[in-house]
C-alpha cells in the first residue's frame, strides 16, 4: 500500500502544477472558448478530486491497516486518472508549450534590444 500511497501524493502534485500551467497559459491562448473549457475542467478536479485524493491518502497513511480507508484510497486514486482523459492532458501540455514558446520570444527579443 505504501506504493499507491506515494503514487497519490505525486499525482495530487502533478494534477495541482497543470491546473497552475492551465491558469498561466490563458494569456497566450487564442481560443478563449478551449481555454475556458480547459479551466472549468481543472476547477472540477481541484475542489473535488485533489481534496478526496488528499484526504482519503491522509487516512489511509494515519490507519494503514483500516481496509476502508485504503478502498477509498485506491477509488479516489482511479476517480482521478478518470478525470485526466488524453484530452485534458492534451489540452494542457498544449497550453503550457505555448506559453513557455511565448516567454521564450519575449526573451529573445529583449536580448536582441540590449545587444
Amino acid at each position: 500500500m505504501f506504493c499507491a500511497q506515494q503514487a497519490s501524493k505525486h499525482a495530487a502534485s502533478a494534477a495541482t502544477q497543470l491546473i497552475n500551467a492551465a491558469g498561466g497559459a490563458g494569456r497566450s491562448n487564442r481560443n478563449q472558448s478551449s481555454h475556458q473549457q480547459l479551466m472549468t475542467q481543472c476547477k472540477a478536479v481541484a475542489d473535488d478530486v485533489i481534496p478526496r485524493l488528499v484526504h482519503s491518502l491522509r487516512a489511509s497513511m494515519q490507519n494503514p491497516d483500516n481496509q476502508n480507508a485504503q478502498l477509498a484510497l485506491l477509488t479516489a486514486a482511479q476517480d482521478m486518472l478518470q478525470v485526466f482523459t488524453a484530452h485534458t492532458l492534451y489540452s494542457v501540455v498544449s497550453s503550457a508549450i505555448t506559453l513557455t514558446r511565448k516567454h521564450v520570444r519575449q526573451s529573445v527579443m529583449i536580448l536582441k534590444i540590449t545587444w
